[in-house]
């Protein structure tokens, strides 16, 4: 398999906890494809592409600076996430589950863009099923 890169779309809210930690539920739609090459005894040589189209509930914790000092905050991400893949597989090959559960672990900045805040962020997801 080669790494494959999607794109995602959501919606989120944040509540705070405690002073600098919040929970953060989202809703998101993500899609990618990935090509994997199959090899070996028993199975036919080739690259088979399976599509992506995941409808996530991320369930995340949000530790984030609270300096009024500075125009950006930096934020630390953690939790997990429900997902479900909507796109249909039809491979002989590889028998994939349509749920996927995961923990997740993050970094990101937070800064003023007129009324809006924007919120990028590099987050990494460890499957914990497939």
């Amino acid at each position: 398999a080669r790494q494959a890169f999607g794109g995602s779309v959501g919606v989120f809210g944040r509540w705070p906890l405690i002073r600098s930690l919040y929970l953060q539920p989202q809703i998101a739609l993500a899609s990618y494809e990935q090509n994997i090459q199959f090899r070996g005894e028993g199975l036919p040589n080739g690259t088979e592409t399976f599509r992506f189209t995941d409808l996530e509930f991320p369930l995340h914790f949000v530790i984030t600076n609270q300096s009024a000092h500075f125009p950006l905050k930096a934020h630390f991400v953690f939790g997990g996430r429900f997902s479900w893949n909507l796109a249909e597989q039809t491979s002989k090959n590889l028998v994939l589950l349509n749920e996927r559960r995961a923990l997740d672990v993050g970094l990101g900045i937070e800064f003023p863009a007129g009324r809006l805040r924007l919120q990028p962020q590099l987050l990494y997801s460890y499957g914990l099923n497939n």
